[in-house]
């Protein structure tokens, strides 16, 4: 007799804790039987289960945006060398100052124009330090 009294207790217990969620079509597992899914506190395990997804969401789109390349930039030098009476411009560009003045004085020496080389010495060179993207391979 105790032991009915115990089960109709924690039957009780059980029924007021569980509920039998009803579907208009009951699932059915690999073999074809309709099953019957038993859901204990449905809404705190939501609720967990929804606090979990959204952190694994948060966390894949961090992962996404670090993945993002950015462009990258490196500092170059330019200077140009302005000849007189319009006999040319000659321009370098290097990562040092030094290297793009040499470029520049080289192709005002190698010019196909004759007078403009007697200037090429004498003339002043303007360097500026520019930004410059690099493309993606």
């Amino acid at each position: 007799m105790k032991f009915l009294v115990a089960f109709a207790v924690l039957a009780i217990t059980a029924s007021s804790f569980a509920q039998v969620v009803h579907r208009r079509t009951a699932p059915r597992d690999r073999g074809g039987r309709e099953v019957t899914r038993v859901v204990v506190n449905e809404r705190a395990e939501t609720i967990v289960r929804l606090r979990n997804l959204e952190m694994a969401v948060s966390a894949l789109q961090a992962q996404v945006y670090d993945l993002q390349d950015e462009p990258d930039y490196v500092t170059k030098t330019v200077c140009t060398m302005t000849l007189p009476y319009g006999l040319g411009v000659h321009v370098g560009k290097a990562f040092s100052k030094i290297e793009a003045e040499a470029q520049a004085s080289n192709k005002c020496l190698n010019s196909q124009v004759e007078d403009a080389r007697l200037f090429c010495n004498r003339t002043q060179q303007i360097c500026q330090e520019i930004l410059e993207l690099v493309p993606n391979n």
